[in-house]
């Protein structure tokens, strides 16, 4: 039996790449995202910064195991989420987790 849900989320850890000195540093955070259709996700072109920014705000319900630089916890809010969006390997980070969970759903892995 398939259950049909009007407005699907899902929960998944999104591995970061942190640049740190000449390398990089793994990191980790949560993000609950909501399913868009076909159609609402066609609207935007994923090839702009602006778009992309456009579409994680619409696909993000909310972000989890969030620390500042002294390891405190920080509570999600729409000023996190603009904080962070504005850092690209961030961006590409919640964009890959969402699209592989998306493709994964598509294949049935």
């Amino acid at each position: 039996m398939f259950n049909v849900v009007t407005k699907p989320t899902f929960t998944r850890d999104v591995p970061v790449s942190v640049p740190s000195g000449d390398s990089f540093k793994e990191e980790s955070l949560k993000a609950t995202y909501s399913v868009l259709s076909d159609t609402d996700r066609d609207a935007f072109d994923l090839a702009t910064t602006e778009d992309v920014k456009a579409f994680l705000r619409e696909i993000i319900v909310s972000l989890d195991d969030l620390a500042d630089e002294n390891g405190q916890p920080v509570t999600y809010s729409p000023a996190i989420l603009e904080d962070l969006l504005g850092l690209g390997y961030v961006r590409l980070a919640l964009l890959t987790t969402y699209t592989r969970a998306q493709v994964k759903a598509v294949t049935g892995n």
